[in-house]
């Protein structure tokens, strides 16, 4: 995967997601003027001049400009965190997509002077993709290692690393790994963690590893106690069943079993 930092002036175009859904904003708060003035207006010919670097299109255009979130210490703190506990920061992204294909995405931020700048550019094809596929509730999270992140509630949708590494096609459902928030929360803790000791270990910070991978967690820990399993109800139900079966197969079995010794 590419990053560049570029400065772009491209022309908004209409993303249609894999859902077909409403446009990312209808869930966040409104985009500032500002910020989508840049995004219009100050972006296409830096954009034009390292498509080749980036492998964008010379027909890329630009999709609706999305709102940045990360989680805080209420998320980290939550037995059973959802997207309540996340905060918009003052970053903005949008994917570049080529005949509504997703190619890439583009970042901007709001400076300590008040002005809106470019803040990075990269060809993560999948990243756009998860973009433009958001449910109208969803919002896009981006940690600091840049993983990127759909949550939806307490549902929590990532792009698969098999879609990060293979070149732009058809967004499917087989592209994004699905689990819940209180997983998320688990493996930000971890990360943290090994951070810590790190850090501890070399005296000064460090960042112990990359971004994070959710399928990756859990086929090594396994998921969080909240989606572990069948329903409580479920199980109660089985379970009672399952005696009720083993009740019909005794009162069955014991009368027979009595004549046979009797005889």
């Amino acid at each position: 995967m590419k990053i560049i930092e570029i400065c772009s002036d491209v022309v908004f175009a209409v993303s249609v997601g894999l859902f077909a859904i409403a446009p990312a904003q209808a869930a966040d708060p409104a985009i500032p003027a500002d910020v989508v003035q840049w995004f219009a207006h100050e972006s296409s010919s830096e954009l034009t001049a390292n498509s080749d670097y980036l492998d964008f299109p010379a027909d890329s255009t630009l999709g609706a400009v999305t709102q940045v979130y990360q989680w805080n210490d209420g998320f980290l703190a939550n037995s059973n965190p959802s997207q309540s506990q996340l905060t918009p920061i003052q970053e903005w992204t949008a994917p570049v997509l080529s005949a509504d294909t997703p190619v890439g995405t583009i970042k901007a931020y709001r400076a300590s002077d008040g002005t809106v700048q470019f803040a990075s550019a990269s060809n993560d094809w999948s990243d756009a993709a998860m973009i433009i596929t958001m449910p109208a509730s969803g919002r896009y999270v981006n940690d600091v290692r840049n993983a990127a992140f759909i949550i939806d509630g307490t549902t929590v949708h990532q792009a698969t690393q098999t879609a990060v590494h293979q070149k732009p096609h058809a967004f499917t459902t087989s592209d994004v790994y699905t689990t819940t928030t209180a997983t998320l929360r688990d493996a930000i803790k971890e990360q943290r963690s090994a951070d810590a000791a790190a850090t501890a270990e070399a005296g000064e910070p460090v960042s112990g590893g990359g971004p994070i991978d959710l399928a990756g967690f859990v086929a090594i820990h396994g998921e969080s106690q909240p989606n572990m399993g069948w329903p409580v109800g479920t199980i109660a139900a089985v379970a009672l069943s399952g005696i009720a079966v083993l009740l019909l197969v005794g009162v069955g079995f014991i009368p027979s079993h009595r004549r046979r010794a009797l005889s």
